[in-house]
């Protein structure tokens, strides 16, 4: 009796060995066959960032986000600010020249360029100029900030204006532009400055430079 009972258990467990060897097997390849991948899942996500950042070793600039997402394994590596960001720009004796908000933006690292989303404004605080477009990009590299959106330019001198094409110096010093048009300031909409008798924008007539 007990003889057949170790043969039924020796019986029972052979035949248990390949289902537990699979099942393990399974497990292993489920591990194994996990890919991370490198352009939408960040190495580093920090929340409620506030950093200082130095160029040539000066610290040159201020960030504030909600949100700051690193991906340095990507192909072109960069930082993404899904929440908003804050910049400051500094002069050497840390007074700020330029700050900058955008609801979305990213930092390409490697190119040294800056994609500003959303509701972007723009403000040079020497002279008290804003401007506040869909879109901008601030290139490191060149020291330049341009848009290929509408820009709206509000001056304490020249009042409010629509602007195309719109380029310039990182201190928004030096700007280059194409008006489309003077705003009225009784909220009436756009009066057109230089338009011929079809109704068209002139372009060789409106390309406006700014320097200070």
């Amino acid at each position: 009796m007990l003889r057949r009972k170790g043969l039924f258990f020796i019986m029972v467990l052979l035949f248990s060995i390949p289902f537990v060897l699979a099942s393990c097997k399974d497990n292993s390849k489920s591990v194994v066959d996990y890919e991370y991948d490198k352009e939408t899942m960040p190495i580093i996500n920090t929340d409620s960032v506030s950093t200082l950042i130095s160029d040539s070793g000066i610290i040159k600039y201020k960030v504030l986000a909600k949100t700051w997402e690193m991906y340095d394994r990507a192909k072109d590596d960069y930082w993404y600010f899904p929440d908003g960001i804050y910049l400051e720009q500094f002069d050497t004796l840390f007074n700020i020249v330029v700050s900058v908000k955008a609801d979305t933006a990213w930092n390409f690292s490697d190119k040294k360029l800056w994609k500003l989303t959303g509701n972007v404004f723009i403000e040079n605080h020497q002279t008290k100029d804003t401007y506040s477009s869909p879109e901008f990009y601030w290139d490191q590299q060149k020291r330049m900030v341009y848009s290929d959106s509408v820009v709206t330019i509000n001056s304490p001198e020249g009042g409010l204006i629509n602007a195309s094409k719109f380029s310039s110096d990182e201190r928004l010093t030096n700007i280059v532009f194409v008006s489309l048009g003077e705003l009225s300031s009784r909220g009436k909409g756009l009066i057109y400055v230089n338009e011929d008798e079809e109704g068209t924008i002139e372009e060789k007539d409106s390309v406006s430079t700014i320097r200070k």
